[in-house]
Formats: C-alpha cells, structure tokens, sequence
C-alpha cells in the first residue's frame, strides 16, 4: 500500500471542502481489500483528518466517515448475535479513532436474517451501542447480489417501510441514509419520508444530478465516488478525452436540468455501477463519454472544452 499516495489524495480533497468517505463499498470491502488492511486505513485516515482538522478548525468527523462492516467474519453463514458482535467491534474500533460512521449492508446479515424483525432485533442492538449519530447504508442487488432482499423483501416497497420504521424508533441515533439501488423514485419517495433532521445521501451512479438538485422540496446529498474525480486540473490543449460527437457551434447557458441536449437515458450497457462515468475519467468503453447525462458536448456551460 502507497500511505502517502493514499494520504495525499485525501488530504487534497479536504483541501476542495469535500468530505472523505473511507473503507466503503464498491472500491475496497468487499472486493480484495481484506479487514486487517481495512482497519488500518481507517485508522490512518482518521489521523490524518484530525491533524487537517486541527489546523482547519473542522471536527475529525466533519471530515471522513468510515464504513462499519461485519467482514472480518468468516465467509460462511453464522449467527445473528456474531453479526451484532462483529457489528460492534468494528463501530467501536471506527468510532476510537474520531471518524464518523456508516453502518454499511451486511452481507452475513442478509444470509442470516429469515424476516424483516431479524433485521429490526441486529440494527436495534447495534444502534443502541452507537455514542454519536451513524448514517445507515442501503446497498442493492445492483451492486452485490448477496445483498438481494435486504431489510427483510425483495420488494423495494416493502423494504422501504421497514427502513422507515426502523428509522423512526431510532431517530436520535441515525443521522442519514446512502441509498445504492439505482431507483431514482424509491430514493425520491425514501427521503420525502424521512424524519425532520435525518438526511438522504444518494449513491446513485446514473441519477445523481438530478437528485442532488431536488425536486423543489427534498434532495438528495452527495456520498459516492463520482466526486473523487473533482479536482483542479489545468486546461489542456488536447483533452484526455473525446466527445461522442464533435461539439455543436453556438452555446447554451441553461444549466444542466433545462439544456436541450440533456437526456434522461442511462449510459451504455458496457457501464456498470461503480464504474466511472465523467470526462476525464481512466480511457475505456466504459467511461470519459458522459457528462450529466448531456448528449451535446460542448454545449452546456458545464460541460470542459
């Protein structure tokens, strides 16, 4: 592992005003990146924003949440009191260090729990071993098939009511929720039922823009990777990327939502979540061609070159 490199990029998102959201799905648990290294770069990463937020003036967990996971578990199915105690060793751990939490999907849970009242007894007692608000993660099958039926349903519907019950009896405790299903409209109807104070992050790779805008009412907040390719970068003759059509002469000033070239559809099937979609992006079928969902390069105000 590069420390310094890894450091150093978090360090340089700080320094844009963003937040760091460390050891999450779909980049490392999960896919390679085992507990023990996990753990260490949880710890690291927390040192390294509390030394920023020290000369800064920002709180530690103003500056990283960290992802709470049951992953040091055996890969096999166990109990539903191993899930709560890998739960609370981790929260623990991550809550020593000064980090906020995300209380991430477990795998080991989803394989556990027989209904939705399994899923309500893990995250009670888990919640209730929590010292500061933790912000809830709703993965879906999108993302991790073992994650189908999370919350007790294969029905989104269904899921989403035990969500908000369970947020409900637990408000004091729960400071948002990522939701990873690619559902714009579940996500519009999650958040427009959340309780005063809890707020909606989205991990929507497809939909974000139009719901971090909102809808006049609610909107969504931003916790997923595409904001990892913000970062100032000078001006090139020969961009590192290529528009899928040459750009159109003249301009347009509306911003993205009201753009004539703005589409609704989603990127290619070669996409999938967790790949990166924006300009700039590493060279490949799979992205460098969208911007905010514009099929007319060039024409939109916010649209590079």
């Amino acid at each position: 592992m590069d420390w310094e490199s890894t450091l150093g990029f978090r360090r340089r998102v700080w320094g844009l005003g963003l937040g760091v959201a460390e050891a999450m799905d779909t980049a490392q648990r999960n896919m390679g990146l085992d507990y023990a290294a996990t753990r260490e770069l949880v710890e690291r990463t927390a040192r390294a924003a509390t030394e920023f937020g020290r000369e800064h003036g920002v709180p530690t967990r103003d500056l990283v949440v960290s992802g709470v996971n049951t992953d040091q578990l055996p890969d096999t199915q166990v109990s539903l009191d191993r899930v709560v105690s890998a739960y609370r060793s981790q929260l623990e751990h991550v809550e020593s260090t000064g980090s906020g939490v995300v209380l991430m999907a477990s795998r080991h849970l989803a394989a556990a729990a027989r209904d939705a009242a399994d899923y309500a007894k893990v995250y009670a007692e888990v919640l209730g071993a929590a010292r500061t608000p933790v912000v809830l993660h709703w993965l879906g099958e999108a993302f991790d098939a073992r994650l189908a039926g999370y919350f007790g349903s294969r029905d989104t519907a269904e899921a989403m009511d035990t969500v908000v019950d369970l947020i409900e009896d637990h408000a004091d405790r729960i400071a948002g929720i990522k939701l990873s299903l690619l559902d714009a409209a579940a996500e519009r109807s999650l958040r427009s039922r959340l309780p005063d104070g809890v707020r909606m992050y989205t991990g929507d790779d497809y939909n974000y823009v139009d719901l971090i805008l909102g809808d006049g009412e609610h909107h969504s907040d931003a916790l997923l990777g595409a904001f990892a390719a913000v970062t100032p970068r000078r001006r090139r003759r020969s961009p590192p990327w290529r528009p899928v059509t040459p750009p159109p002469t003249g301009g347009c000033s509306d911003p993205p939502r009201n753009c004539p070239g703005r589409s609704s559809r989603r990127p290619p099937s070669t996409t999938r979540p967790g790949w990166p979609s924006w300009p700039g992006s590493t060279g490949s079928s799979r992205g460098g061609r969208w911007w905010a969902g514009c099929t007319r390069p060039g024409v939109c105000r916010t649209c590079p070159e």
